[in-house]
């Protein structure tokens, strides 16, 4: 039943950070895909059409979260939720405008991290 687990993107530079998502999704029972940068991203996520897409802000060379964010967008309905170290509140209206779903703070409890995938994906 391999084929019935939701595919998630995460999109996220940052190792520590990239590795704690993983390694929680994974153990949700999700299957991952990671990314580091924003053209990685956008390769993979044509390649493997995921469910759900995890999103850093910022993101080295290439185009950052918000162009990621966009271009993801104008392809698909598929949640995506940014998650950033930044916390003003123009970060996050600005990327709930760009078509993100939804915003999670860093550092994050992994826990409500995961509650708040599953409830993109009901």
């Amino acid at each position: 039943m391999a084929s019935d687990r939701k595919r998630i993107l995460v999109v996220e530079d940052n190792p520590d950070d990239a590795k704690v998502m993983v390694a929680v999704l994974g153990s949700e029972g999700y299957e991952t895909r990671h990314a580091t940068t924003g053209s990685q991203a956008l390769q993979i996520f044509d390649e493997v059409a995921p469910d759900c897409v995890v999103l850093d802000m910022l993101l080295p060379e290439g185009p950052d979260g918000f162009d990621v964010c966009r271009q993801i967008r104008a392809k698909s309905g598929i949640p995506i939720i940014l998650v950033s170290a930044r916390d003003e509140e123009v970060d996050t209206v600005v990327g709930l405008e760009l078509g993100a779903d939804g915003y999670i703070v860093k550092p994050f409890r992994p826990r409500e991290f995961v509650a708040r995938i599953r409830a993109m994906l009901r």
